[in-house]
């Protein structure tokens, strides 16, 4: 089982695949957010 550092424990994975090797993430700045919501149009297209 995989450790979670957040709660500082073993979790189990549910998925039957393995892993990715590769996993991306997004980062805002939410200081210059106006609510335009182009950041989920272009999460959602990825």
């Amino acid at each position: 089982m995989p450790w979670n550092w957040q709660i500082r424990r073993d979790v189990p994975y549910p998925y039957e695949h393995e892993r990715p090797q590769k996993q991306f993430a997004m980062v805002m700045d939410l200081n210059k957010c106006i609510a335009c919501q182009t950041c989920t149009v272009a999460c959602k297209t990825s």
